[in-house]
C-alpha cells in the first residue's frame, strides 16, 4: 500500500496494487488497483482511523503509466522538472498532479521541500457500484488539493516501487496458466 499524506497528516491518497492483470503479451502489461482519498477521523469511543472519502476498487492501470510517473518523480526530486502528472490512460479512473510551488506574489520562495498535490478521482466507478449504471467517464470528478512535504512524497514513491516489484513482468518468472 502506497500512501501520500498531506502536511498535517489529516488527509491521504492511498493506492494499493493487488494483482497482475496482463503480462503484456497479448494486451499491454497492466495491474489491478484500488485507490482512495481518506480523511482522519477520531470519534469518541472509537479507535482513530483514516476512513475513505472517495474510493474506487478493482480498476486496471497500465505498467507504462506507473513507470513513467515513477521516473518523473525521480526527476522532480532531482529538481530536473517542476511538475509531475499521472493519469490512468486505459480508463481515466484517477489523476495525480504534483507541483513544486514557485515564488509567491511578493517574490518570496516557497518553503523548500513542500509540494502542492492534486488528486482527481473520476466518480464513474463509484456511481457504477452504487447505481449499477454504465459508467460515464469524465462527467463527475472529485478533486482534492493539499500540500505535502518531501519525505512523505519520497515514501509514497518508494512504496509504489516496492508494490510494483511484487508483480513480475518477465514472462519467464510467471507460472504458466492453463490454455484457453
Amino acid at each position: 500500500m502506497a500512501i501520500l499524506l498531506n502536511e498535517s497528516s489529516a488527509l491521504r491518497f492511498r493506492l494499493d496494487l493487488h494483482a497482475r492483470e496482463s503480462l503484456g503479451i497479448n494486451t499491454p502489461a497492466s495491474l489491478v488497483f484500488n485507490a482512495a482519498m481518506e480523511v482522519y477521523r477520531h470519534a469518541a469511543g472509537a479507535e482513530p482511523a483514516f476512513v475513505p472519502s472517495v474510493e474506487i476498487s478493482h480498476k486496471v492501470l497500465l505498467d507504462v503509466d506507473l513507470l513513467t510517473f515513477l521516473e518523473r518523480c525521480a526527476a522532480l526530486a532531482e529538481r530536473d522538472v517542476d511538475e509531475v502528472s499521472w493519469e490512468t490512460t486505459n480508463a481515466p479512473h484517477f489523476g495525480v498532479r504534483i507541483v513544486r510551488p514557485e515564488l509567491d506574489e511578493a517574490g518570496n520562495a516557497s518553503p523548500d521541500g513542500l509540494y502542492l498535490c492534486e488528486v482527481g478521482i473520476d466518480l464513474a466507478g463509484v456511481e457504477e457500484a452504487v447505481q449499477g449504471a454504465a459508467p460515464a467517464y469524465g462527467v463527475d470528478l472529485a478533486l482534492f488539493r493539499f500540500v505535502t512535504a518531501e519525505r512523505p512524497l519520497a515514501q509514497f514513491v518508494q512504496a509504489l516501487i516496492e508494490e510494483y516489484d511484487r508483480f513480475p513482468t518477465d514472462p519467464s518468472k510467471v507460472e504458466r496458466g492453463s490454455a484457453t
